[in-house]
């Protein structure tokens, strides 16, 4: 029995050879299916099994596999293949912290601190994380162990804490070594990035490029580095990345051609949603434009924008889009047209250079009674103040640039100068301790219970065209503010998004929105002052 064994294992081995000779992903799998049947310590088969079911896109089998390699005696090649598989899965960052720390301290070697570090990222514990890759980093040298991959993460420590130039830094010694280090260069471009170093960022991204022509991520960051320079045209070419992997997930397939720009007269155009309420906001700006080529256009977006847009452009049929709640596609039932087109491709046709962008104050009508009955309230219990809404949160995590994009209670704190103001709450979410931090030092914001966003994006409109002006972070509350028209101040990072370009006091998206560019990474208190400044000067 044991000899059949032997020969039926060394029949699946030269046939995974052959599999992998011919890239038969299909073949290679069964392969190392089998070999998990046959071998007595199957742990490596079970790993590169993980693997390549992850390739195809099978994660549960995958994990079911990586699970079951994890349960043999502990081996490097295995931790090689494993570990760096799971840092690959944001859910196993995020939700397995606690066996991530054990599997580190059974066996602390690099592929599994490597992996803690990471999960550590995920739930914003920094401190820790440098620690734990430093310590690392010592223990490596003394080893003699290679520290890039080390080194790239504690890059990404300091990257996630805005100390961009220690990421620098760490970036510099990996390239030193490894001049050809595909994250090396495109790390040291993120944080050129963000000390607003574009040459230098563009530079280590065309190295990305060099050797990897189809990078998806370094395509993705040269669209918004290239939009943000005013390089329109090359800008909406690398954009078209994004189905590549920032949101493959909201991709649509259609029978019919998608519209490049041919002439629209007696044709009928879809126009479908992708990305977030504030890019959909943005992405209508384009609105008035296509309406202007042909009055059937059926067009996409959150249902929480349909009663807003229907009463902005009564003319379009809007459907909601309807959002999966099990993760799996959902069938859609489109109206007959000629044309389709996503609509962040729209920019592409009628957005590929500056003096493309109408000036139009406004394009979205919120409902003129609920506009008058809220200022009414807002009037009657701050009588003789200048109404001005305030929102000082963007972003969600690390990805979204959360810190790049948020202001923390004591950094408000020279808004409490301004005596002629009652500041109204437009921060989506529980704003509850927030608030009461403010108003420990004398700051206090009305939070009117009445209104969500996220219940209803119409009565927010209402909110904010009742209002006099509007001071915000980058976040929905811009967008929302700037395509009803009402005076804004908008707070941007030392390096802002894409959106909002480098140079120009005022966005080309939405006239009515004025910027205040922070010089300072590292805080906001110029930025405040600024802000103070201006709004102290407008009569209630």
């Amino acid at each position: 029995m044991a000899h059949r064994n032997d020969k039926q294992i060394q029949r699946t081995i030269q046939a995974l050879i052959k599999a992998e000779q011919t890239d038969n992903l299909d073949a290679q799998i069964r392969g190392y299916l089998a070999l998990t049947r046959l071998m007595p310590e199957p742990a490596v088969a079970h790993a590169r099994a993980a693997c390549l079911l992850q390739r195809q896109g099978r994660e549960q089998e995958a994990v079911q596999h990586c699970q079951r390699a994890l349960a043999f005696p502990q081996s490097d090649e295995v931790d090689a293949l494993i570990f760096p598989l799971m840092a690959q899965r944001a859910d196993i960052l995020q939700n397995e912290l606690v066996r991530i720390r054990t599997w580190h301290s059974q066996h602390p070697n690099q592929h599994r601190c490597q992996l803690l570090a990471l999960s550590l990222i995920r739930q914003e514990y920094f401190n820790e994380a440098e620690e734990l890759i430093t310590a690392a980093l010592e223990t490596a040298a003394l080893q003699a162990i290679p520290q890039d991959g080390l080194l790239l993460i504690l890059a990404h420590i300091y990257y996630c804490q805005n100390r961009f130039h220690e990421s620098l830094a760490c970036c510099q010694i990996v390239l030193e070594s490894f001049p050809d280090s595909r994250d090396g260069h495109y790390a040291m471009a993120q944080s050129h990035n963000k000390l607003g170093q574009y040459n230098q960022a563009i530079a280590h991204y065309y190295e990305v490029l060099k050797n990897n022509p189809e990078d998806i991520d370094t395509h993705h960051s040269l669209a918004h580095l290239m939009l943000k320079t005013g390089n329109l045209q090359k800008g909406w070419e690398h954009w078209e990345w994004r189905w590549a992997k920032s949101i493959e997930n909201q991709i649509q397939n259609f029978n019919i051609p998608e519209w490049n720009g041919e002439p629209l007269e007696g044709k009928r155009l879809l126009v479908w949603t992708e990305q977030g309420i504030g890019d959909q906001i943005m992405f209508a700006s384009t609105l008035p434009d296509l309406c202007k080529l042909t009055p059937h256009i059926a067009w996409e977006c959150n249902a929480r924008l349909v009663p807003l847009f229907s009463r902005s452009w009564p003319e379009v049929n809007f459907i909601a889009q309807s959002i999966s709640k099990t993760g799996k596609p959902i069938v859609k039932l489109w109206p007959t047209s000629d044309y389709h087109i996503p609509a962040g491709s729209l920019c592409k046709i009628l957005r590929n250079d500056a003096s493309k962008f109408p000036r139009q104050e406004s394009f979205l009508q919120a409902s003129n009674s609920e506009v008058r009955r809220i200022r009414k309230t807002y009037k009657d219990l701050f009588p003789g103040k200048l109404l001005v809404g305030i929102s000082w949160r963007g972003g969600t995590g690390v990805g979204t640039n959360k810190y790049a994009r948020t202001l923390n209670p004591v950094e408000m704190h020279p808004i409490k100068t301004l005596k002629n103001v009652q500041f109204i709450d437009l921060q989506y979410g529980n704003t509850l301790e927030d608030r009461a931090a403010m108003e420990t030092f004398g700051l206090e914001i009305y939070h009117d219970s009445e209104i969500d966003p996220l219940l209803s994006l119409d009565l927010q409109a209402a909110q904010i065209s009742a209002l006099d002006l509007v001071l915000t972070v980058d976040n929905t509350t811009v967008h929302l503010a700037g395509a009803l028209g009402t005076p804004t101040y908008l707070l941007l990072s030392t390096d802002p998004d894409w959106r909002w370009g480098l140079d120009q006091n005022e966005s080309y998206w939405y006239p009515s929105v004025k910027f205040i560019r922070n010089p300072n990474p590292s805080n906001w208190m110029s930025a405040i002052d600024e802000a103070v400044d201006l709004i102290s000067g407008i009569s209630p």
